[in-house]
């Protein structure tokens, strides 16, 4: 599936949206831990990191791993 993905917006534009996602996720983490959130809003936290785990998966962590061969070929010629 990350293939099709990559195949359709590119490495580098999936790197800034996955990049710009988990920069806001970890944001509103930080703001939704800073306010001490009351009993009834306990989700929050939980959900921000399920949000921020999608933004990881789309992204950073398996593009790297498709770029690999491109930069280190395994065959010099």
């Amino acid at each position: 599936m990350c293939l099709c993905i990559v195949g359709v917006l590119e490495k580098k534009n999936i790197l800034i949206i996955s990049g710009f996602g988990m920069a806001i996720t970890l944001s509103l983490m930080n703001v939704a831990y800073h306010i001490e959130i009351t009993d009834k809003d306990e989700l929050w936290l939980p959900c921000l990191i399920l949000v921020y785990i999608i933004f990881y998966s789309i992204g950073y962590g398996p593009v790297p791993w498709i770029l690999m061969p491109e930069i280190c070929p395994r065959s010099v010629s």
